[in-house]
C-alpha cells in the first residue's frame, strides 16, 4: 500500500457520527481505486450520486419489503459518493465553486426527493396525509439547515482569506494532513464520533433511514426527521445568526 497516497486522500477530518465511522472510510477505499482514473472526475462523482439517490426514491416509490430495502442500499451508495467527489477534488487539488454549488444543490434536491418518495409509500399504508406533511416538513427543514449552513461556511472563508490578505478564492480548499493518533486517541475520537449521533446531523440520517426502513417504520421515520430536523433549525439558526453577527464587528 502507498502510504504517502493514502495520507493525501484522508485529507478531511469527521466528528460526525456516521460519516465518521462509514461513510468517510468508505469513500477513501473507493478514492483508492479510482482516484487516478482520469475520466472519474469530482462532478461526474456527484452526478453518478445524485443519480444513485433518484433511483432510491424511485425504488422506496413501491411498497415492497425487497424494494424497500434495495433503495436504501442504493441510498447509502448514493451517500457514499457524495462523500467521494469532496475526497477525490482534494486529492487531486482541484476544488473548484462549481463544485460546491452542485454537490450543495444536489442534496437539497434528492433529500427532497427521498422524503416525498418515503412520504408517499406511508401515505398509501396508512391513508393519514399528515405523512405527507411530515415529509414535506423534514425535507424543508433539512433544505434551510443546509442553506444556513453554507451561507456561514461562505462567511467564514471569506474572513479568513481577507485575514491573510489572498484572493477569495473561497471554494479551493485541498484538505488538511490526517492526524496521526496512539491507540487510546483512536478509542477517544471513536467514542466522540459515536457520542455525535443524538444530534442527527444530515449526514446521520442516512442511516438512520436505513435503520427504519429494515425495520419497516416508515411512519416512525418521517416523524424523527421532521422533529429531530425542525428542533436543530431553531438550535442552529440562533448559533448560526450568532456566528454572522460576530463578522459585522
Amino acid at each position: 500500500m502507498d502510504r504517502d497516497r493514502l495520507r493525501r486522500m484522508r485529507n478531511y477530518q469527521n466528528t460526525e457520527f456516521f460519516p465518521a465511522l462509514f461513510l468517510r472510510p468508505a469513500s477513501i477505499l473507493v478514492t483508492m481505486v479510482v482516484g487516478d482514473w482520469a475520466w472519474v472526475t469530482p462532478n461526474r462523482v456527484t452526478l453518478f450520486a445524485t443519480l444513485l439517490k433518484f433511483a432510491a426514491a424511485g425504488m422506496f416509490l413501491v411498497d415492497d419489503r425487497c424494494w424497500l430495502i434495495g433503495g436504501a442500499i442504493t441510498l447509502l451508495l448514493g451517500a457514499i459518493f457524495d462523500h467521494v467527489d469532496g475526497t477525490l477534488a482534494r486529492y487531486r487539488k482541484t476544488p473548484s465553486n462549481l463544485g460546491f454549488f452542485y454537490d450543495t444543490v444536489s442534496d437539497a434536491v434528492t433529500w427532497f426527493t427521498t422524503l416525498a418518495a418515503l412520504g408517499w409509500t406511508a401515505y398509501t399504508r396508512e391513508a393519514d396525509a399528515m405523512l405527507l406533511v411530515v415529509a414535506g416538513a423534514g425535507a424543508y427543514a433539512l433544505m434551510v439547515n443546509g442553506y444556513t449552513r453554507s451561507i456561514v461556511e461562505t462567511a467564514n472563508e471569506r474572513a479568513k482569506a481577507k485575514a491573510q490578505a489572498e484572493a477569495p478564492d473561497i471554494f479551493r480548499e485541498t484538505g488538511g494532513e490526517p492526524p496521526e493518533r496512539t491507540r487510546a486517541e483512536w478509542f477517544a475520537w471513536l467514542l466522540r464520533c459515536i457520542g455525535q449521533i443524538w444530534k442527527f446531523q444530515e449526514m446521520d440520517l442516512f442511516f438512520w433511514v436505513t435503520v427504519f426502513v429494515v425495520l419497516d417504520q416508515l411512519p416512525a421515520l418521517l416523524w424523527l426527521i421532521a422533529f429531530t430536523q425542525a428542533a436543530a433549525l431553531a438550535v442552529r439558526f440562533y448559533l448560526r445568526s450568532t456566528e454572522m453577527a460576530r463578522h459585522d464587528l
